[in-house]
């Protein structure tokens, strides 16, 4: 059985309909956005055995908003970090693989295209949280997988994603300025649980890196969007992100490469 907390988010959810499609057995939960299917768990204070029957585990609940981590610190550590890590040793004493979703937000963008083992130095609080859970895997666990992410997106427009804050905009005719000067690789959701389900399939150990191979900046993504749908791209204003009103500092080009596990996916593929 495969489980994930934090099943009634963007990843969380379509990675548990994913699953299920798949025929997988999968267990669920959610906190507060209650989903069908789901079991309610609150990560903050419940005992972890929920989570006992399971093979594998995927955590995907935290406080994702980087400004709302610097906004609330004290209670994102104790979510992000000090209950997180308690789960992850809950599994691990019970021979659980845990599966830890970690974000680009762990480097500080000075070059881009990071490897998996480049050195990583986060310049804000969301990348340092994620940072502490995946070195505690590192020095304390033999069996685990660290999956770190780029900016994913839906293109369900009831998903409050990049893609959807960019399309409503453009088809009510308002202009919109994005930043020319953050890179990245964005990647649809339904690509990413495709990748990361068959990567637990193969069983793969330690830490990858797991996005689209495309590297763009918000500006061009923005100006996809627009050109793919036929929307008036001249709506379309680049800026530079250190004008833009955020209370914490974002990477400039937090890209990842990907070739590592493009290369595992392709022996594997050989293989089955």
């Amino acid at each position: 059985m495969i489980g994930i907390v934090g099943a009634s988010g963007l990843i969380g959810h379509a990675l548990y309909k994913f699953l299920k499609k798949e025929g997988e057995n999968v267990i669920g939960t959610y906190f507060l956005n209650k989903k069908k299917g789901l079991l309610r768990f609150d990560l903050r204070k419940d005992d972890f055995s929920i989570a006992s029957k399971c093979s594998e585990v995927i955590i995907t609940s935290a406080i994702v908003g980087i400004d709302e981590c610097f906004l609330n610190r004290a209670e994102a550590y104790n979510l992000n970090v000090e209950r997180t890590i308690g789960l992850i040793k809950y599994l691990a004493d019970r021979e659980i693989k845990p599966i830890f979703i970690s974000s680009d937000q762990i480097f500080d963008g000075k070059k881009g295209n990071y490897l998996d083992n480049d050195a990583p130095n986060p310049i804000n609080l969301y990348g340092e949280y994620k940072l502490m859970v995946e070195e505690f895997m590192r020095r304390n666990l033999n069996n685990y997988l660290v999956v770190r992410m780029s900016k994913i997106y839906s293109k369900d427009i009831k998903e409050n994603t990049i893609f959807s804050e960019i399309l409503l905009r453009l088809k009510k005719k308002r202009n919109i300025e994005v930043a020319h000067n953050q890179i990245f690789n964005p990647t649809d959701i339904e690509m990413l649980c495709g990748l990361l389900y068959k990567i637990i399939k193969m069983k793969l150990k330690n830490t990858y890196n797991l996005a689209n191979h495309n590297i763009m900046s918000r500006y061009d993504f923005a100006l996809l969007v627009a050109g793919t749908c036929g929307l008036d791209k001249g709506l379309i204003s680049p800026v530079d992100i250190n004008n833009l009103s955020l209370l914490e500092k974002r990477p400039l080009n937090s890209s990842l490469n990907v070739s590592k596990v493009n290369e595992e996916l392709v022996k594997w593929t050989r293989i089955s």
